[in-house]
């Protein structure tokens, strides 16, 4: 059982320092591996537009430089902080697994609830990421924001 344990966490250590140092998107799809883990196109998704892109990147908010690096400093202190709490996530799902394969269900539900506490964790980032860069805006660029955010499709 250690053993099954200590295995699954080296394997899950070395799946994330292969992701921080791993191929970008674009690379993944030309060597044919697909559109990214479940999390990378989860949280690729969760960025606005507006945010996003090389040829209009931030044009429809007419952001200033300095606000450009502040919204960019900010979205990578989030990836850093986003990281760790997606490798917890990951830790806890093999946990989850390996109890319920051993029929410990209540260290199973356990388990659970530590996870569910960790995506609870990465939902409240995504929307102090937002309310920070908000934040940043002036009032017009504050309303574009907000009416770009409102027209979005919402989720399924």
């Amino acid at each position: 059982m250690k053993t099954l344990i200590s295995i699954a966490l080296m394997t899950l250590s070395l799946a994330v320092l292969s992701a921080q140092h791993g191929m970008s998107h674009e690379e993944g799809r030309q060597s044919g591996r697909g559109r990214g883990t479940r999390n990378e196109r989860m949280s690729r998704s969760h960025h606005c537009s507006m945010c996003q892109g090389e040829h209009g990147k931030h044009a429809e908010l007419d952001l200033s430089e300095e606000q450009k690096n502040d919204i960019e400093s900010l979205r990578m202190q989030h990836r850093l902080a986003v990281i760790d709490i997606q490798a917890e996530t990951k830790k806890l799902g093999l946990q989850r697994r390996s109890h319920l394969s051993n029929g410990e269900f209540r260290q199973a539900k356990r388990i659970i609830e530590q996870y569910y506490n960790k995506r609870r964790e990465l939902a409240q980032k995504r929307i102090e990421l937002t309310e920070s860069i908000y934040n940043l805006l002036d009032d017009d660029q504050k309303k574009a924001f907000l009416s770009h955010r409102n027209m979005s499709k919402p989720r399924k």
